[in-house]
């Protein structure tokens, strides 16, 4: 009995032993416990020019922020009043630590919206956080309808189609959406960054085609959606707004020297104008870009060679600003074989 009490006090005295040091150790830290909070400053940039942004920042009414965490598991959002020619700002208190998405939407008194942000941000337990929202253009849509009625093979072994977007025109490459199928039509309903942007249709696709529509200049504006309705070898109806700051080139027009082509336009009045951006068409007739000149310059001499002057050529102009916003392609002008 006496033997049993020892180790059995042994034991006691073993345990304690491995116990007692576990008491100095600082307490599990549980991600959560320790929160951040997030300080948001919104600047405007620049105010609008005379003519520039008449549907823009001047009539902006609010700033929705939106915090998103966990795949909308956990959500936050502050509505910011616009204030024109003053700092805007929000606080987030009390957030869990970790990733969240922040998105920034500003409306305009029609509730559309006009310019937006996204960005990710990591809160640490505990920190403080500040950051400087750049709110740019927000997309618009591109409501597509295709009436392939008449086009051969279609309903039976024929129910889609392609839409080629030429988002940068310094690339031969395009990006690509689908088709499909309403009845006698083809329909597509995409978002576009605002801006002016060619585009074509191919049923089935351009590789292997019944149908492949010539190329159509669209006007993206920010928060409105563009409707483009092509009927195959006819008229070719396009509505909606098509305004975009800064402001476009007005008057271009073209002089024909030889192989020299000179192109001259009126000078845009905008106080931070960088720049213009000449377009060219190709020998499929899709504009292409050409050269880019800085805000003093408003007129160019192209040189055409390779027979160019087999058909007709065309020119387009935009204008761009220090904050790399460009606008909407002036009205192309061109000139016939012979002129």
């Amino acid at each position: 009995m006496l033997n049993f009490c020892i180790k059995y006090l042994l034991f006691l005295l073993l345990l304690c032993s491995l116990l007692l040091p576990a008491g100095c150790l600082k307490k599990p830290y549980y991600p959560g416990k320790d929160y951040g909070s997030f300080h948001i400053s919104l600047v405007v940039a620049e105010e609008p020019g005379p003519g520039i942004m008449q549907a823009g920042a001047a009539n902006l009414k609010e700033i929705v922020l939106r915090l998103v965490h966990g795949k909308g598991r956990m959500t936050r959002e502050e509505v910011i009043p616009f204030t024109a020619g003053q700092p805007m700002e929000a606080v987030f208190a009390s957030l869990y630590p970790g990733k969240w998405e922040l998105t920034a939407e500003a409306f305009d008194f029609e509730g559309i919206v006009l310019l937006s942000a996204f960005r990710e941000i990591n809160i640490e337990p505990g920190s403080t956080n500040t950051v400087q929202l750049h709110l740019t253009a927000a997309p618009g849509l591109l409501e597509l309808t295709l009436d392939a009625s008449k086009i051969e093979g279609f309903g039976t072994e024929i129910t889609s189609g392609r839409l080629y977007v030429y988002l940068n025109p310094a690339s031969g490459t395009s990006t690509i959406f689908d088709l499909l199928r309403e009845g006698i039509f083809l329909t597509a309903r995409v978002s576009l960054p605002a801006g002016t942007f060619q585009l074509r249709v191919a049923v089935p696709q351009i590789t292997d085609y019944a149908y492949c529509s010539p190329y159509y200049t669209v006007h993206i504006r920010s928060g409105r959606t563009t409707q483009l309705t092509i009927i195959p070898e006819e008229t070719v109806n396009i509505t909606g707004i098509i305004d975009f700051p800064p402001t476009t080139p007005n008057g271009l027009t073209l002089y024909r020297e030889d192989s020299l082509i000179h192109l001259s336009w009126e000078e845009v009045l905008v106080p931070d104008l960088a720049g213009y951006r000449l377009y060219r068409t190709d020998k499929e007739g899709r504009f292409r870009f050409l050269a880019e000149l800085p805000a003093g310059e408003y007129s160019y001499t192209d040189e055409v060679t390779g027979g160019y002057f087999a058909g007709r050529i065309g020119y387009a102009v935009s204008s761009f600003d220090t904050g790399g916003n460009e606008s909407l392609w002036s009205e192309p002008a061109y000139l016939e074989a012979g002129e």
